[in-house]
């Protein structure tokens, strides 16, 4: 699994300063005022074990060879159950993914996961998730009841 996370984040290095060298044309992407880069690795499932170890290992194994760019910020690790909460905030706060990344980072638990993070400086009851995650859920009920010929409730 180490392997696999300096593969992927090496990768996302390498996207990151293609980006950022003008190399990746993004329509209506303006990197002229950008002063940093916030790098998200984003797993699926569960699997790994965000620990200092962890980040010691990737910091021996990466070393110099991936996010050498000034304007890379911290790296991030999340899987969904992260970052989900993560958008939901930003969503809440009207304010960029970066910020709480930021904030993230500068806290205790920065070699953690972040939804220990989350808990902490954000404690909410029941689950966070983002407005596009919602409409998903929704679209997909709603489907569903259609298929089944259920009568949708009334809004």
């Amino acid at each position: 699994m180490g392997k696999a996370i300096i593969d992927k984040l090496v990768q996302l290095s390498r996207a990151t300063a293609d980006v950022l060298a003008g190399h990746v044309p993004y329509p209506n992407l303006d990197l002229g005022p950008v002063r940093r880069v916030w790098p998200v690795l984003v797993l699926a499932g569960g699997g790994i074990v965000q620990l200092p170890v962890l980040w010691r290992y990737v910091e021996r194994h990466l070393g110099d060879r991936a996010f050498v760019d000034e304007r890379i910020a911290a790296r991030t690790i999340v899987t969904l159950d992260d970052y989900e909460p993560l958008v939901a905030i930003a969503e809440e706060r009207r304010s960029p993914l970066s910020g709480l990344l930021a904030d993230y980072h500068a806290s205790r638990f920065r070699e953690l996961p972040p939804r220990n993070w989350v808990r902490v400086a954000h404690p909410r009851e029941g689950p966070m998730r983002p407005q596009w995650v919602q409409g998903c859920y929704k679209a997909a009920a709603d489907e569903m009841k259609q298929q089944l010929g259920v009568d949708p409730e009334p809004e």
